[in-house]
């Protein structure tokens, strides 16, 4: 978003902050001539920004005449591919992944399950994402190759949305809850084990959280030492349907 200031240097005028009134000078002639509150350049005739009464506090921009959080800034600045945020410049969750090189089989499992734009671009978004020796070992429990799981495309693509939760839910969020909803649609379980002031996280009473709090600029990551299964079917779902917490259901309602 754009601040009346930058609106106003861009229409080659000159801003006076103290009044939070913009001044051009035009040589620009527009016919008809503009109407009050507009301004005349060489795209004609556009609106003056929209000032805010009173002006906004130090850290704080003024959009269409509303104050808003202004933007995070990062000095030196953020490389490509990166975004400036409050937590400085960070990739976004892939990048952060791939960054890490232990996450290989789930990256290649999102992009078999053409996820990989999404978990990218998308967001925010919550991950708990398993290590390669997480994902081996669930290979091994399933009987299954890679290349077996990512044949069953519907399959993998349930199992990769049951490890994403809409939002940024920090570690200090994720011990208060029981149970989060997942971006596949079911539950998983929430709880904690071990003494008191040293927990550890554990999901669906099986999987463990092994570190907490990866920052990425379209969300957090969670690592854990497993993979989660979404609840199963049985029979298994229509075509069309969706298995969520262990019932089918129709589109309409996933």
């Amino acid at each position: 978003q754009s601040d009346p200031q930058s609106e106003c240097e861009d229409q080659g005028g000159t801003w006076n902050a103290e009044d939070q009134t913009c001044t051009v000078t035009s040589t620009t002639n527009c016919d008809p001539a503009c109407a009050d509150g507009e301004t005349c350049t060489d795209g004609g005739c556009v609106a003056n920004p929209v000032a805010c009464e009173p002006a906004c506090a130090d850290g704080e921009v003024c959009n269409e005449g509303t104050c808003e959080a202004a933007p995070p800034t990062c000095d030196p600045a953020c490389a490509d591919g990166e975004t400036c945020t409050e937590n400085g410049c960070l990739g976004n969750i892939a990048a952060v992944a791939t960054a890490a090189g232990s996450f290989t089989s789930l990256l290649a499992a999102l992009t078999a399950a053409d996820l990989a734009g999404t978990i990218a671009d998308e967001g925010p978004f919550t991950v708990f994402a398993p290590t390669d020796d997480a994902f081996a070992a669930a290979l091994t429990a399933l009987d299954v190759t890679f290349d077996d799981l990512a044949a069953d495309k519907a399959y993998l693509t349930d199992i990769l949305l049951y490890h994403v939760v809409s939002g940024t839910v920090p570690a200090a969020d994720v011990v208060g809850l029981t149970s989060a909803t997942t971006v596949q649609g079911s539950k998983i379980t929430i709880s904690l084990t071990g003494d008191a002031g040293s927990e550890t996280v554990l999901l669906n009473d099986t999987v463990n959280v092994t570190a907490t709090d990866v920052m990425a600029s379209n969300g957090i990551i969670h690592i854990i030492d497993g993979v989660l299964l979404p609840p199963a079917c049985d029979p298994a779902c229509a075509d069309g349907q969706g298995c969520i917490d262990g019932t089918c259901t129709d589109p309409a309602s996933n």
